[in-house]
């Protein structure tokens, strides 16, 4: 596989980051890559005393790398390049938008990604435990399930796989005409194909969820998302960037800067077709 970098930008901002990234590269045995947009002279010599001291304390094949240009476009163009399993990034932070911080990248980097990209937020404190999956079925949601397999990320965890479908809307001459018992059966009828996809889903795959939930959307993709992974205690939230619903449509618009603002807890991103 190929190897897992890590952002950095020298500050304290990404030490979750390279935490994470670490401990992914040792489970997954796979090299590590420190990468660095160049923001200072001394910048070359401080990575490669960051990546000697990952090789001598952590015991992962660390390489230092420093590139120049702006971070949102070199860091998942780098990784490109580097055939990356995995991109990891510090936290997001709007009160860094000016200094181009690892965390700043991470919002504006996910529209341009092009190997998976992990989000750490939380503290890192062991492999994960709970790993939320949200799907909508697309190809890209398959590309999530194949990434999170390939790291290995879910081999100690919990599983939920999570859909959350969009309910019929209902108004006028044809609302007024349907009678609560009808609009109840509908909707019961309604969420059962939806557990019955999301079961199919999970066999197609061959990911061992160890629970499933379907819900109608009722508020934004973002809130709701954020909300059962809370309410579920996940310490991981995977999903693809692209798809056909408002659930998939989360990472590429504004709901984007929503639920990177507001969570506390790691996101992984995956591209289609890995």
């Amino acid at each position: 596989m190929g190897p897992i970098v890590v952002a950095t930008d020298l500050t304290p901002t990404s030490d979750r980051a390279l935490r994470r990234a670490i401990r992914i590269a040792r489970d997954c045995k796979a090299g590590l890559v420190l990468l660095h947009v160049a923001s200072r002279a001394d910048a070359a010599a401080t990575v490669e005393a960051l990546a000697a001291c990952c090789r001598a304390d952590e015991g992962v094949d660390c390489t230092a790398l420093v590139v120049g240009g702006d971070p949102p476009e070199a860091i998942p163009a780098k990784a490109a390049d580097l055939g990356a399993s995995l991109i990891v990034m510090g936290p997001h932070n709007r009160t860094t938008l000016q200094t181009m911080a690892a965390g700043v990248g991470a919002s504006r980097s996910v529209r341009n990604v092009v190997s998976p990209m992990l989000i750490a937020n939380g503290q890192v404190t062991g492999r994960y435990a709970k790993i939320l999956v949200s799907t909508d079925f697309s190809p890209c949601s398959l590309s999530a399930v194949a990434a999170l397999k390939q790291l290995g990320l879910a081999s100690d965890a919990q599983t939920i796989l999570y859909h959350a479908y969009e309910p019929r809307p209902y108004g006028g001459i044809a609302a007024a005409a349907m009678t609560k018992e009808a609009r109840a059966a509908e909707l019961a009828d309604l969420h059962g194909a939806a557990a019955l996809a999301l079961s199919n889903f999970a066999s197609e795959t061959g990911l061992d969820a160890d629970l499933m939930v379907t819900e109608p959307l009722s508020a934004s993709p973002a809130t709701m998302i954020l909300s059962k992974a809370k309410q579920k205690g996940a310490d991981l939230i995977v999903m693809g960037t692209q798809g056909k619903s408002a659930v998939a449509r989360l990472v590429l618009g504004s709901v984007a800067e929503e639920l990177l603002r507001g969570i506390d807890i790691d996101l992984m991103v995956v591209p289609p077709s890995l």
